[in-house]
This record gives structure tokens, C-alpha cells and sequence, in this order.
């Protein structure tokens, strides 16, 4: 009994559980198999890839995400099925999952010698017609079941061409001419759970007497799952062969087996592999009797949270919503009059029991995954639907938030107009139909026979294009301004921003260096479009003045160039310098870059971080430095870049990394890429789901292009109270000299493409063995926006005049994709802008180190 050898060759749960029984399966039968951990097999080895938790998530799956009691059934003259939409989708969903399964098995060529793959899902019926309810309900959910084998099948074969592309075959290109699948469609199945490689699966033991895949092993092991090696026993271990590459790899894992050990091994008492030990021996045979189970350390352990949902992982509801009361209670006791004003009108809204609308409030469904409830987007599709299938009490809404969150366990569901259906005809979701149940089916032959693939056309109600369209709604961002510049006139965007101030004196004009005044205007950002202009001339005497002022800031060096009748900094009655002596301004210098940190009282939640020393100076010329909140409402309505500070530990990574991302952005697109409206509502949809986390307080505080994107969908008081409370996990650490790290939510390099609408789009060029990519976007990045003959320093009218341009041609279709050569571009306008807001930066640098520090 002690004569079975076996490696553990993956642990990541803390213990592998017990051997498990092996089993034989039936595919050709639409009889679903256990989920847990199990005997790796020849004919389906993606049975070890199926997830270990429920999968129904993210814009293709959430689809999937129904429960036997809120099926939505449909009477037709004969007896009853799936309600029409529902059918569809599916259909849809199986179709396309197909033509991208076929395409890339065509691509990695035979996994293994007797591969199969599993009864599709409309093999379990779920378009046929049943005499009862309670049959379709129960269909509908064997059927929902059986796509997570369809989906592990796709999972591993991606996981195969990811594994070759490292080796410099690229596949994308094929998979999409191949399928006929639209290049979205793709990029979000990479980023769902298929292709989410870091979520926890069922895990295997694989057999290397019998096993004919060894070249599985390693995508195996870029897997979250559990991976055992059964070596056969210590009287045939000499006859196992296996490949030298598999040797190697095992080799490199410290989990080869070699004759020199097998010959001093031991018998081990226990039944279960140990995490501290890579090689040990089973007392139960590979046939034994032992249950099956999942593994313990991880069946007791909550799944991982959606992204971007705010909860945290193993938070019940009761304290997602304890947690989130702290916070709504602090913007409760600082908001102003008309933010008390609309809430209360939203809340009014919501009152009416209406689901929400294409630009109304967020909705969340709390699904029960293996007995944890996960807070799960419930896409805009589903909103009516929900409200039909969920009582009033099942749903709560929070203000504060605009959002609304469902879940069986608020209420009973006894005010559910729907409640009174008949349920006498209910069936168990184990149990199968009863004979006589079905009546007929409307099967399209393109979902037969099970183990037929066929690729589909590109168009039609089916196809990935439709699919794509009922997902991701058409997009619309409000045309409403920054409020900077409205309240402003150009007399005061010139003291505010640069410190002109009206002499009262004549000031001889420059002796070298004259400007025109649609130049000056240009500099105040509202002078680039004539015919558009927003501000009105101001008088002829200040336009004489201003013009004068910025002849005079562009030929300078240094503060004592500019005449002290034009300049606040020289004044000593200004605003500037009597400030100096009641604001606190440190520097702090982290790795290389400096920041103005302007202290205001000590019960601050948090501390205000500038590097841009001009916007120092508009907030004491503001006066807006008396508190963090007025500050915060200054920087954000001009679109400033700036930082919330809170202290905390120190920490050695200056950025984080949330989740690694194969190609960033929003994925690959083929050479020569045209996109559509699909691809434009994909990214907006996308985009707006991370604004929907922490991500969107950190892109107001990125300023600039990133924060005009996020203006029509965050609010402000996000920003107001501070970092999120999941700063310490996913912000990042600030060190200078000091004893402590300054923490704030920040924006990683792949928030940022996918904020700014990028794609990794292939090119003719290799590097190496690999072909290279070039980064288009709908967007231009911070990096050329913020050096573009458009930005002045703050979000000007000119900045919101090209931007509700570009945002137009997006809308219709007509906008093209750019590189970052084409952006500079196309955004070079007046290329003295950006040097004269640098300049305007450098003087009120020497002015802060002069008069503040």
C-alpha cells in the first residue's frame, strides 16, 4: 500500500487535498462531471483548468449568472422555454466560444492523442420546449453549468498559444481571421475569467505512466491550482519514460524523481500531500476508495473579489456596507447645500422604483459563490430584468454612491410582484427532467453534433458583432466643461495662474521681444479657435498690460526680469508674499522628483502634494490654502495634478502592480486595424468600470487628459475625504528622508492605457522572435498631452474645445486610432505654450524657495 510514489508539483492552497478515486466520463452525454480535484486525463485534460469558484462574471459571462428561481420562462402554445433573450444570448455566447475554440485548436494542433471535448451546452436543452416551468428552470441551469467546461477547454487552449507565445509564435492575427470573431470580442475573453490565469482551478493528479501531454506540465503550472505527479510505484518506476523536455522542466520545478531517490524513500503514513514536502509517498493506491474533495485549505477560503468592485475579499455584505457607512457619514457632515440638495433628488429618483437608465446609476448583485456572496457588476442589459426578478426589499440604494446593490438576504422578497408564479412544478437543479418533460427542441445544426466545430459568419443576431452591441451600449459623456474657466475672465487667469497684476504705472514695452494678443490668448488657453473664442476682449488697457506681462515672462531668466508693476512675486504688499508668512510649505523629495507639501491644520485627513510650483501659487492667491477641501475643489476644476498624502509605513515599491496584463490596454488589435463603434462603447464601458473603483479618485488626481476623461463619471468628494481605505494594498508609497511613507491612490501604467483607450496593434517588424506591437490610442497619454501646444498648465477652454471635438468624431465613428508620434502631431498647435507654462513653474519655484521655505 505504502508503494505508490508521487511529487507535488504545485501547492498554492497549503495542502493538496486527498487522492482522488478515478473516475471514468461519459462526453457524448449531456451529463455534467464533478468540479473538484481530480485524475488528469488524456481524453479531457481541461477538466484540471475548470474553475474552482463560480465563474459567471465580467461583460460575457455575467450573461450566465442566473439562478434556477429567477430563470426568466416563457409560455408558447405547447408548454414553456427559455425566455427569447435569454436564448439568444446563449446561443450567442456557445456559437462564438466555438468558432474560438476551433480556430485555435486548429492552431495548437492536437493537444493530446484522444482529446475530446465535452457535450456542448445546448446539448443539455436549453432550447427546447418542456410541458412545465420547473423543467426549463432546471435545463437552463445544467445547461448554464456545462459552458464552464466549454469555457476551461478554451482556457487551456489559450493557455497553450500564451506558452508558445513567449517562444515568438504570435496567433492573434489567425485566431481572428480564422473565427471571424470581432478583435473586442477576443480581448474580452482574454481579460474574463478564461483568461485570468491568476484565479484559483480544481487542480489534478496527473498519471506519468499513462500520460501522453507532458507538454502540458508547465501551462499546468502557470495555472492557480494544485498539481500532483503520480510516478507509479517503486517496482515499475524503472520502466517510466518520459520526455526530456518534461525532465527538464520537472527538473527545474525540484521535482524530478530519480532512481537514487526512489531507493531511499519510505513509506508515509499520511493520505494527503504536505506543503513542506516536494516528494513523498500515499498509502492509498491511485484506484483506492477516497473521496474526492475539494482542496481544505482553499474550500474554506473566500473567492477573490471582483475587480474594481470595492470589496474586499472575505468581506460579507453586512460589512461591506458597515465599512462604507463610515464613509458616507463623513461626506453627510461636509457637504454643501446644493451637494444636499442633489442627493436628495437622486434619492427621490430612486424612489420611484424605476430600474436605472443608460446614464443612471450603477447596479450590483451580491452572488452566492460556494456560500460567499461576491458584489458583482450586473450590467446595464440586466437592469430591468433584475428589478423584475428581485423585490423592493431585495434592494437597497446609497446615495452617496448613485449606486444600488441586490441580494436575496436584504429582504424575504415577499412585495416581488413576481412571487406569486407558479413554483408546484419545481424541480430540484440536480435533478434531471422527468421523462415526457421535453416536447420538442430548436436546436440550429450549427450547435450539432457535440463534437463537430464550425466557424460562423461574422454578422447576423449571432454573431460576435450583435453580441458586442447588446453588451456595450452606445456612449455618451456630458458636454459640461471643467467650471474653472466659467467663473473666470482673462484679467483673472492671468493673476490666478501666472501672477500679472494691473500696473499703475506705465511700463516701457520689452526692448527685444514683442507678442501679438492672439499669442497672449493663446497662452491664457482660450485663443486657438478664433471664431470660437469664449472669454470677450477685455479692455484695450489690459490687454496692453497682459500682452506686455508675457513679453516680458517669455524673454526671462529669473524673477527680477519681469518689471515689479507686472508681477505679484515682486510685490511685498501682494497676495503671494503677505501669504508667506501664515502658509506652511515643505519640499519633499521623492526618488529624484519634488513635491510641495502644504500643511494646513493638524486634524487634516490628509495632506496636499503639488510638484507644479505655479499651482502653489494659485491656491494662496486663491486663498484656498486655509483647508484641504477647498483646495481640492480649486485643483480639481482646473485639472490639476496633485496628491492626497497620508502617512503611513514605509514601503519599498514606489508603484504598485495589481494584476499582470499579457498585452495591456485594451488588448491587440490585427495590422492595419480599422475600429468601430463596438470598439469605442467597449473601451468607454471598460474605462468606466475602473472609475467605478479607487481608479477613479486616482485619475482626478492625475489631472490633465486622464482627469477630463474621468470628470462626467467620478465625483468630486471622492477626492474630498482623503485616500480610499485600500490604499495600503494597492496605492503606493511615497520615501523621502522621512521616518514614514506618504501613501495616496495611484494610477498604475495599464490603468492609464486603458483610461486613455490603447491597443497594442501589430506591426510588420520583429524583434527577435517576436513581432513587434505599436500603441494606438483613441486618447492621448499623459505623457504627450501634458508637453502638447494645447495644455497651459490647467484645463483651459481650449482644452475643452479640442476635447468635445475629438469626442464627437468618437461618437459618430470617425475617429481614427493614433500612435504617440501622430498625437505630438496632431497636437503641436503653439509649441511656446508648453515652454511658457514651464517657465511660469520655474519662477514660482525660486518664489516658493524664496519667500515660503
Amino acid at each position: 500500500m505504502g508503494n505508490h510514489l508521487y511529487t507535488t508539483l504545485k501547492n498554492p492552497f497549503g495542502a493538496l487535498p486527498a487522492i482522488p478515486e478515478r473516475t471514468s466520463h461519459s462526453p457524448g452525454k449531456p451529463i455534467l462531471p464533478e468540479f473538484k480535484f481530480l485524475w488528469d486525463s488524456n481524453e479531457f485534460p481541461f477538466l484540471a483548468v475548470v474553475p474552482l469558484h463560480q465563474p459567471f462574471s465580467g461583460p460575457l459571462f455575467r450573461r450566465l449568472s442566473f439562478i434556477t428561481s429567477t430563470v426568466p420562462v416563457t409560455e408558447v402554445a405547447d408548454g414553456y422555454t427559455l425566455d427569447i433573450d435569454l436564448k439568444t444570448e446563449l446561443v450567442t455566447l456557445e456559437r462564438n466560444l466555438h468558432a474560438v475554440l476551433h480556430a485555435m485548436l486548429e492552431r495548437t494542433g492536437p493537444i493530446t492523442s484522444s482529446f475530446q471535448l465535452w457535450a456542448f451546452p445546448a446539448r443539455f436543452g436549453y432550447l427546447k420546449t418542456y410541458r412545465t416551468k420547473g423543467a426549463v428552470k432546471v435545463v437552463a441551469s445544467r445547461s448554464r453549468d456545462a459552458f464552464v467546461l466549454l469555457m476551461a477547454a478554451v482556457s487551456l487552449a489559450l493557455g497553450i498559444l500564451r506558452h508558445r507565445e513567449e517562444l515568438g509564435l504570435e496567433w492573434r492575427e489567425a485566431i481572428l481571421e480564422k473565427s471571424g470573431v470581432h478583435p473586442q470580442w477576443l480581448s474580452s475573453l482574454e481579460e474574463s475569467v478564461v483568461g485570468d490565469f491568476s484565479i484559483p482551478r480544481i487542480g489534478c493528479v496527473v498519471d506519468l505512466t499513462t500520460c501522453d501531454h507532458f507538454e502540458l506540465l508547465p501551462i499546468y503550472d502557470k495555472m492557480n491550482m494544485g498539481i500532483c505527479l503520480y510516478w507509479g510505484t517503486k517496482t515499475t518506476f524503472s520502466d517510466l519514460r518520459i520526455t526530456v523536455l518534461a525532465e527538464n522542466f520537472l527538473k527545474s520545478k525540484n521535482c524530478f524523481m530519480d532512481s537514487n531517490i526512489v531507493a531511499h524513500l519510505l513509506p508515509a503514513p499520511s493520505t494527503s500531500l504536505s506543503a513542506s514536502s516536494s516528494t513523498i509517498t500515499i498509502s492509498a493506491p491511485p484506484s483506492g476508495t477516497t473521496s474526492s474533495h475539494l482542496p481544505t485549505s482553499s474550500s474554506n477560503a473566500a473567492p477573490l473579489p471582483e475587480p474594481c468592485s470595492r470589496q474586499k475579499q472575505g468581506e460579507t455584505w453586512a460589512m461591506f456596507f458597515a465599512r462604507r457607512k463610515v464613509t458616507n457619514d463623513k461626506w453627510q457632515a461636509s457637504e454643501t447645500p446644493q451637494q444636499k440638495l442633489s442627493r436628495s433628488q437622486r434619492e427621490q429618483n430612486a424612489a420611484r422604483g424605476q430600474p436605472p437608465g443608460k446614464k443612471g446609476s450603477r447596479v450590483y448583485i451580491w452572488e452566492d459563490v460556494d456560500g460567499f456572496r461576491i458584489r458583482r457588476a450586473a450590467g446595464r442589459g440586466r437592469y430591468s430584468w433584475l428589478w423584475e426578478s428581485y423585490a423592493r426589499d431585495q434592494r437597497r440604494y446609497d446615495s452617496f454612491n448613485d449606486e444600488w446593490d441586490i441580494c436575496t438576504e436584504f429582504g424575504d422578497g415577499t412585495d416581488n410582484p413576481n412571487s406569486g408564479d407558479d413554483y408546484d412544478d419545481f424541480i430540484d437543479a440536480t435533478q434531471s427532467p422527468q421523462d415526457g418533460d421535453e416536447i420538442h427542441d430548436d436546436i440550429p445544426t450549427e450547435l450539432l453534433p457535440h463534437d463537430e466545430l464550425q466557424y460562423f459568419q461574422r454578422d447576423g443576431k449571432y454573431s460576435s458583432n450583435a453580441d458586442l452591441g447588446r453588451l456595450f451600449e452606445s456612449s455618451e459623456l456630458e458636454e459640461t466643461a471643467l467650471s474653472d474657466a466659467s467663473s473666470r475672465d482673462l484679467d483673472n487667469i492671468a493673476y490666478y495662474h501666472y501672477g500679472y497684476v494691473v500696473p499703475v504705472v506705465p511700463v516701457p514695452p520689452h526692448p527685444s521681444v514683442s507678442l501679438e494678443w492672439k499669442v497672449v490668448r493663446e497662452y491664457l488657453g482660450d485663443g486657438h479657435w478664433p471664431a470660437r473664442l469664449f472669454y470677450p476682449d477685455p479692455s484695450p488697457i489690459s490687454i496692453e498690460g497682459i500682452t506686455s506681462f508675457f513679453t516680458y515672462l517669455k524673454a526671462s531668466n529669473d524673477i527680477e526680469d519681469i518689471p515689479v508693476e507686472l508681477y505679484d512675486i515682486r510685490q511685498e504688499t501682494s497676495d503671494v508674499r503677505t501669504a508667506a508668512a501664515s502658509v506652511t510649505v515643505r519640499k519633499e523629495n521623492f526618488n529624484g522628483t519634488s513635491y510641495y507639501i502644504i500643511q494646513t491644520t493638524q486634524s487634516a485627513p490628509f495632506e496636499i502634494g503639488l510638484t507644479d510650483a505655479a499651482l502653489v501659487l494659485e491656491l494662496v492667491r486663491s486663498d484656498a490654502v486655509k483647508e484641504v477641501f477647498e483646495m481640492c475643489e480649486c485643483l480639481l476644476n482646473v485639472g490639476a495634478s496633485f496628491r492626497t498624502f497620508i502617512r503611513g509605513p514605509r514601503h519599498a515599491q514606489m508603484y504598485p502592480t495589481l494584476r499582470p496584463h499579457l498585452h495591456g490596454g485594451l488588448g491587440f488589435r490585427p495590422r492595419g486595424y480599422v475600429p468601430d463603434v463596438n470598439d469605442y462603447n467597449a473601451y468607454v464601458a471598460h474605462r468606466d468600470h475602473l472609475f467605478s473603483s479607487f481608479i477613479g479618485r486616482a485619475s482626478l488626481l492625475a489631472g490633465g487628459i486622464v482627469a477630463r476623461l474621468a470628470y462626467s463619471t467620478v465625483r468630486f468628494e471622492s477626492v474630498y475625504f482623503g485616500p480610499s481605505d485600500d490604499v495600503f494594498d494597492f496605492g503606493s508609497c511615497f520615501c523621502s528622508d522621512s521616518p514614514f511613507g506618504y501613501w495616496d491612490d495611484c494610477l498604475t501604467e495599464n490603468d492609464t492605457d486603458v483610461i486613455c483607450g490603447v491597443y497594442r496593434v501589430g506591426t510588420n517588424q520583429r524583434h527577435g522572435d517576436a513581432s513587434q506591437t505599436t500603441d494606438l490610442s483613441w486618447w492621448p497619454k499623459p505623457s504627450v498631452w501634458n508637453s502638447c501646444g494645447l495644455y497651459v498648465g490647467f484645463w483651459s477652454k481650449d482644452c475643452e474645445q479640442w476635447f468635445q471635438d475629438r469626442l464627437t468624431k468618437c461618437l459618430a465613428g470617425t475617429a481614427d486610432l493614433k500612435n504617440s508620434k501622430e498625437w505630438r502631431h496632431s497636437l503641436r498647435y503653439l509649441k511656446d505654450v508648453p515652454r511658457m507654462a514651464s517657465k511660469n513653474g520655474i519662477l514660482a519655484s525660486k518664489a516658493i524657495d524664496t519667500f515660503f521655505l
